[in-house]
Order: C-alpha cells, then structure tokens, then sequence
C-alpha cells in the first residue's frame, strides 16, 4: 500500500514512534519523480511517497486529498507479460512496459478506471 504525503520527515517518524519500527532508507525514484521510505507494520509493507517537483504524479493527488492513500501495490513475477496479458484482456494500462521503481524493482501501473477506481501498481522484485 502506497500513501502519498508531503513531507516524509513530518509522516514517517510518527509511524516510526507510534509502532516501534525503523523505516528504509529514504530513496528517490527518478521515474516516478518521488523520494519514497518502507515501513512494515503488522506484516503490511507500506511505501511513502513524496513529491520531488510540482509535476509529480503524486503532486496531484496530494492537492486534491492531502496525505492520503494513494495505491495498492501488489507483487507478481513476470511482470511485463502479466501487463501484456491484462492489455490483451482489456484492462487500461498507465504502463504496458515495466519501468524502474524504487527498492531495485520494476513496476507498472493499471489505470484507475481498469479495477472500479483504485489505483494499482504491480512489482516484481529483481
């Protein structure tokens, strides 16, 4: 699950402090035009995302919502077939090539409209 804020250093302590936990490293993700931090809490990998410029996709959805979940993310091996069968099938793509993520992954995104609304991002880890 992917949370869009505005600042990490503001968010990601308060998870840290409230759980108990130590989140990533913070990496930047050219591609994506974000800086991003990993946290596991409960078994659950949560990504936080911040914007690096104004035209970020997360910029956006930030103006729109403020901190807010922003995707879900779920892991597949295979991922450019996966997102050429779900183009075959009829499902709009954001991505129908994986692209570079963050934490040495490819991802690739389907388009809101393909799963009611949601934003969904698939990733294989190298």
């Amino acid at each position: 699950m992917a949370i869009a804020v505005k600042s990490l250093k503001d968010v990601v302590p308060l998870w840290e402090k409230a759980f108990g936990i130590q989140a990533s490293a913070v990496e930047e993700v050219t591609s994506q035009k974000v800086r991003t931090q990993f946290l596991v809490v409960g078994g659950l990998r949560l990504e936080f995302l911040e914007p690096t410029s104004s035209d970020s996709p997360i910029s956006g959805s930030l103006d729109k919502r403020g901190n807010s979940f922003h995707h879900l993310a779920i892991e597949v091996d295979g991922i450019d077939g996966q997102l050429a069968a779900l183009k075959q099938s009829g499902f709009s793509l954001i991505n129908e090539k994986s692209v570079s993520g963050a934490d040495d992954c490819k991802v690739g995104f389907l388009h809101p409209k393909a799963l009611g609304g949601l934003l969904v991002e698939l990733v294989e880890h190298s």
